[in-house]
């Protein structure tokens, strides 16, 4: 739900900012579909190199690698209200995604 989230709000940004084509929704589920392609074939070799062994190891990689999403999508949203279309540079921006990281990598 993530991921489909993510692609539905960057394109709400893009729209809102005068940017939206209807070819952004597919290049942007494509560049998030690599991302976390590779993620998980990075875990896979990590795990196959540490010798970490499990059944549903590849289910746990794919349901833990959507949660990344949720921290861009609070990001996006923070930063886009309080920077009332500015994008999402700036302190907030930064100070948002750094709460969210730091938050995702906690508790995973």
């Amino acid at each position: 739900m993530a991921f489909v989230t993510y692609i539905l709000v960057s394109t709400l940004i893009a729209g809102l900012r005068g940017a939206f084509r209807p070819e952004l929704l597919g290049v942007t589920a494509t560049a998030a579909f690599v991302v976390v392609f590779v993620e998980i074939l990075a875990l896979k070799l990590g795990c196959y190199l540490l010798s970490i062994s499990n059944e549903s190891q590849l289910l746990d990689l794919i349901a833990y690698s959507g949660y990344k999403f949720v921290g861009v999508i609070v990001t996006l949203v923070v930063s886009e209200v309080v920077n009332r279309g500015g994008g999402a540079g700036g302190w907030v921006g930064w100070t948002v995604f750094a709460y969210t990281f730091l938050a995702n990598a906690f508790f995973l």
